[in-house]
């Protein structure tokens, strides 16, 4: 996810921001559009993987989106990282609703809550808080 979201250039963050035909794009639609079309494929994989019945699979694969959405935020260097500054999280918890839509057990919510205990220090109350929301 991380070396994905690398790969997205400023520059078309600017080629998309401005007037079009449809009205005015401001630079951070633009951003966040970018982002949804390089998340939309893996939140349709949690879904698939949860319909097929593989919930590790799921798991494992929510854990490493939000990974990379971390360490995107934190680490990297990217121009485009500027122009996206509270996406990571805000995609980060929008990939964690779509696992737990999934009904996952209580032993993988705790596999996950420890996850982010462990690994997503700075988004730990959000995420949490997520877990905790109902259908």
């Amino acid at each position: 996810m991380r070396a994905k979201l690398e790969n997205l250039e400023v520059e078309e963050v600017w080629d998309r921001a401005g007037q079009t035909r449809h009205g005015y794009v401001e630079t951070g639609e633009a951003a966040d559009e970018m982002m949804q079309r390089v998340l939309d494929p893996y939140l349709k994989d949690i879904e698939r993987y949860q319909n097929l019945g593989m919930p590790p699979e799921a798991k494992y694969l929510c854990m490493g989106l939000m990974q990379g959405l971390y360490e995107f935020q934190y680490a990297s260097k990217s121009g485009f990282k500027d122009w996206a500054t509270d996406l990571p999280v805000a995609y980060a918890e929008t990939v964690l609703e779509k696992w737990c839509a999934g009904k996952p057990k209580p032993s993988a919510l705790k596999e996950i809550r420890n996850f982010i205990e462990e690994n997503l220090l700075h988004w730990e109350s959000l995420l949490k808080r997520s877990l905790l929301k109902p259908e």
